[in-house]
């Protein structure tokens, strides 16, 4: 995904911006540099969620904050391989990463409309048809990872995230 945007500084030159999943080669880079942190959405074991504005785009984000170190390398590197590998329209796309010494930041697409448990205890049981719209939607998503080797491994409505319009 390449992105073109002005940039005011002293040479007030366009700058290519291209979302092409590279980590940072720069330990100056920081997250402050491209986007403001909004609020947290949530936090688990071995990571927290953050939402986040890109200050070039205007578009909302989510940013995966993971902590650096020996302990969760393997685990750290793995999943931003795997987030590398996949595009498919449900599954969500991993935009950016940002490597500092102490955190890597994964900056990913955001699901406006949170998780599918959250959802049903905001608005209560799901008609069927709506049931058979997310349940086809999931079969695609884990068929799609299978094809390609992978296997998600921790499949529950936590897990199940919404778009805006009820998308996965």
């Amino acid at each position: 995904m390449n992105i073109t945007n002005k940039f005011t500084n002293k040479s007030s030159e366009k700058l290519k911006i291209q979302l092409d999943l590279k980590a940072s080669a720069s330990e100056e880079e920081t997250l402050s540099d491209h986007y403001v942190i909004l609020r947290s959405l949530g936090k688990g074991t071995f990571a927290e969620v953050k939402l986040a504005y890109h200050l070039h785009t205007e578009v909302q984000v989510a940013v995966k904050v993971l902590e650096n170190g020996i302990k969760n390398e393997f685990s750290r590197k793995t999943e931003i391989d795997m987030y590398k590998m996949l595009d498919h329209p449900y599954v969500i796309k991993l935009f950016h990463i940002i490597n500092t010494k102490e955190y890597t930041y994964m900056v990913l697409e955001h699901a406006a409309g949170g998780d599918l448990v959250s959802y049903i205890g905001r608005v209560g049981r799901l008609q069927e048809e709506q049931s058979q719209h997310i349940f086809t939607q999931v079969v695609c998503a884990v068929q799609y990872c299978h094809d390609n080797s992978m296997a998600h491994r921790d499949i529950k409505l936590d897990n199940i995230l919404l778009d805006a319009k009820g998308n996965i």
